[in-house]
């Protein structure tokens, strides 16, 4: 399969919305003018599986079906390090600033999120958040958070699954040591939600001295690396720190 082929896109605007509460925006898939493969072993993860021809790709031979569902748009030439599958407006409504994961990743720079139909998992709709400048993309779906992050060398990706239960911090921590860095904008006085009888919320300096030292219940457990993430994004406000009743600590994103 020549590379060059890969570089080419068609838009999808699909005629009818699945039932369900997302409504997937309009996306792009490779043209291919030489025809469909029967597989592509190039596939990148980040877009799923390639499941054979003429289901994530577009060709003269299958372009007629396409249409029958979708509104396709003239092929056109994109960057080299464009995803195979990828919204083609940007955030969609249903992503709302709200909930805390899609903050942090908005924070971080991958901020285009929509409903993409993305092959190979159990969810029709998979939500999906790229970082258009770095080729960076996030998965979320019933099996947890997939993280495509760009070393900050340009050297490839490194590819991180977290999940079913989604670690805030752990996602922080991928997002820091491959130079995606949170920025969090300007928000109001948080609301925090209710700890148990006997814990209590701490300040971020308190918090901090408490990592310093690892004087808690699992510091002897944690590393100079997790520690130095946690601390950086105590400051910025990112998350906030609680001590439980038996001395552990335990993070919560921003509101």
């Amino acid at each position: 399969m020549d590379p060059h082929m890969h570089r080419i896109r068609v838009t999808l605007r699909p005629h009818d919305q699945p039932p369900g509460p997302y409504t997937p925006t309009a996306f792009a898939l490779p043209h291919l003018p030489d025809g469909c493969p029967a597989d592509m072993a190039d596939w990148p993860a980040r877009d799923g599986r390639y499941t054979g021809p003429h289901t994530v790709t577009v060709c003269p031979t299958c372009l007629p079906r396409h249409r029958r569902h979708a509104t396709v748009s003239d092929p056109r030439p994109v960057p080299t390090d464009t995803p195979m599958i990828y919204a083609v407006e940007g955030p969609d409504a249903t992503c709302s600033d709200e909930h805390p994961l899609l903050a942090l990743l908005r924070g971080a720079g991958l901020d285009r999120m929509a409903f993409l139909p993305l092959p190979g998992l159990d969810d029709d709709y998979v939500l999906v958040a790229d970082h258009p400048a770095r080729g960076s993309r996030a998965t979320v779906h019933s099996l947890g958070i997939d993280l495509h992050l760009a070393r900050p060398d340009g050297t490839g990706r490194v590819h991180i699954r977290i999940g079913p239960r989604i670690d805030p911090t752990a996602v922080i921590d991928a997002l820091h040591t491959t130079g995606h860095p949170i920025i969090r904008p300007p928000r109001a006085t948080p609301s925090l939600p209710p700890l148990p009888p006997g814990a209590r919320y701490l300040s971020a300096d308190d918090a901090i001295y408490l990592i310093i030292t690892g004087d808690h219940v699992t510091g002897a457990d944690s590393t100079l690396a997790r520690d130095g993430v946690l601390v950086a994004v105590l400051r910025s406000g990112w998350i906030h720190a609680a001590q439980m009743p038996d001395g552990t600590l335990t993070f919560i994103p921003h509101p």
